[in-house]
């Protein structure tokens, strides 16, 4: 997946695809692999919801991640009966700066999405706060924070 950093300052998509690979990553833009799908960025990229569910074969997507929450306010997330077990998404970093869980200002592409969890059309959204920031390093009542999902096997092709 890409974020709208990876846009806008010039990355090569099929260097960072392969520098991936080398260490058995897979870059997931508007594509699905094992029920997981990843979209392109809502802020900088185009985002194929449709596309990237017809690539998910037999598998059952049950995850998406996408960079810019604000993307499950558009209307490109009505497919009709389409729902995930999760829904993942960065970006806000918490609003870097939050007073008593009140985010003063959040980036462009985050929609009404601060930090945690929303129920969406799609299925319920966690946003993560991340780790880094964004144009000023600072962060004040924001705590940074690492995501890990545990995949249960029965989201695993063949189960």
């Amino acid at each position: 997946m890409l974020g709208n950093w990876e846009y806008w300052s010039g990355i090569d998509r099929q260097q960072l695809a392969e520098l991936y690979a080398e260490y058995d990553v897979s870059l997931l833009v508007d594509d699905c692999y094992r029920g997981i799908v990843g979209l392109d960025d809502f802020t900088a990229g185009r985002p194929a919801l449709a596309k990237a569910l017809s690539q998910c074969d037999k598998a059952t997507p049950w995850l998406l991640v996408q960079h810019s929450p604000g993307f499950f306010e558009s209307v490109d997330v009505s497919l009709g009966s389409v729902q995930f077990d999760l829904l993942v998404s960065g970006h806000t970093h918490g609003g870097q700066i939050s007073l008593f869980g009140w985010a003063p200002y959040t980036p462009e592409g985050s929609g009404r999405f601060v930090s945690g969890e929303y129920p969406t059309p799609l299925g319920k959204l966690y946003v993560t706060r991340g780790l880094g920031t964004s144009v000023m390093p600072i962060r004040f009542g924001a705590r940074p924070e690492l995501l890990i999902v545990t995949v249960i096997d029965e989201h695993l092709p063949g189960n």
